[in-house]
């Protein structure tokens, strides 16, 4: 068995969040089973904080080896987390020299594995570059992880082309649609009674779901922008509410405090969820609010609406169904209201979306085992 180990290519994942750590998963189950391929696995970001639920823990059950974990301050601002990880990710490829690296979107975590690949002469693939989203630090982060990255791996054929305006050989690109969908392939939906139940919801009244990330870098305050959305939810009294802590970007804390001040029998407030709880409570409910990605690619195929709000999601390409909306309580209830609408027609059904049908996870690991043994991987050619 050490013998056979000797020759596979040694594929390190960096996760930092629970919501990418749900995308990445079917690139890491995939890697695990190729024969040619040995699947390494760094925890760093919010999954080491007690504060955001520990998800390292839920990795652990999930039955994934953890090969290192780079624990952030809980105190840490973003810059002094990402100089954490950098540090604590350069340790771990010094010492077990993987053969590639493997990061997905735009996130701090990402940029810190992408910067020590690039230092250290490793090979990085980048699952869903390419992307636009709207003002803020995540579209330089994402674009500049692009043009670290030996291989590409978008989520729409836009985002490809986008790549290949960057100056990226075609051959580097490749278009295997959206890891986030594979795991609705494998994730059990749980039934309504037995969620409503686990969650200590009414399975007889309306659910919204709510997960809303601070926006840093738009215009508006981050104390309005948590509060438009609140105040918009005060319309609808009568239903059940699944709020979920934001990411920790800065402005988290502002954030956590104004949904920790939520009162009635209907707020109901979560730390983090399991992935299947998750996915089966935006299924169960008659829309997602915030501005999650979520509600951008996910939600599609489970045929449940998005209001988004802001402007953290506004480049992202979208299924028809996602209704976009400002920091206007106002204009959110209204949203609320079509999405309501939308769900009652559509009954359920999925909608059509430009993130593929999945399958991702699989392309990923059959190409990373071809193409870490091109002889020019590493000479990147000068647009």
């Amino acid at each position: 068995m050490k013998k056979n180990n000797k020759v596979k290519k040694s594929v390190l994942v960096i996760t930092g969040t629970r919501a990418e750590y749900g995308h990445l998963r079917s690139a890491m189950d995939a890697v695990s089973a190729h024969p040619r391929l040995l699947l390494q696995l760094l925890v760093t970001g919010m999954h080491t904080l007690r504060a955001y639920g520990y998800t390292k823990r839920e990795i652990e059950r999930d039955g994934y080896k953890i090969n290192c974990t780079v624990t952030i301050s809980p105190k840490s601002d973003m810059l002094s987390a990402l100089a954490q990880e950098i540090e604590g990710i350069k340790r771990y490829c010094l010492k077990r020299r993987p053969d590639c690296i493997v990061v997905l979107g735009d996130r701090d975590e990402a940029f810190a594995g992408a910067t020590v690949a690039a230092h250290l002469n490793i090979p990085l693939a980048h699952i869903h570059g390419g992307d636009a989203t709207g003002p803020g630090v995540d579209e330089a982060l994402r674009h500049s992880i692009t043009k670290m990255a030996h291989l590409h791996f978008p989520g729409t054929h836009r985002s490809a082309r986008r790549i290949r305006s960057m100056g990226e050989e075609q051959w580097r690109i490749i278009e295997a649609g959206s890891v986030a969908l594979d795991i609705l392939k494998y994730t059990p939906m749980i039934p309504r009674a037995a969620l409503a139940k686990r969650l200590k919801l009414d399975p007889k009244r309306g659910w919204l779901t709510v997960l809303q990330h601070p926006a840093a870098f738009d215009s508006v305050p981050l104390s309005r922008q948590i509060s438009a959305t609140l105040d918009a939810l005060k319309k609808f009294p009568g239903h059940e509410k699944i709020f979920l802590y934001p990411n920790t970007d800065t402005g988290s804390r502002i954030f956590v405090r104004a949904l920790k001040s939520l009162k009635g029998p209907h707020s109901h407030l979560f730390q983090s969820l399991p992935r299947p709880v998750y996915m089966s409570a935006l299924k169960e409910s008659e829309a997602l609010v915030g501005n999650s990605s979520s509600g951008i690619i996910e939600l599609s195929a489970l045929g449940t609406p998005a209001v988004d709000i802001g402007n953290r999601q506004a480049g992202r390409e979208r299924a028809k169904r996602v209704i976009s909306v400002p920091y206007d309580a106002r204009r959110i209830a209204a949203a609320i209201v079509q999405a309501q609408a939308l769900k009652r027609h559509r009954k359920g059904r999925p909608l059509a979306s430009p993130y593929g049908g999945g399958g991702a996870g699989r392309a990923i690991a059959t190409q990373l085992a071809r193409l870490l043994k091109h002889p020019k991987l590493l000479a990147k050619k000068a647009p």
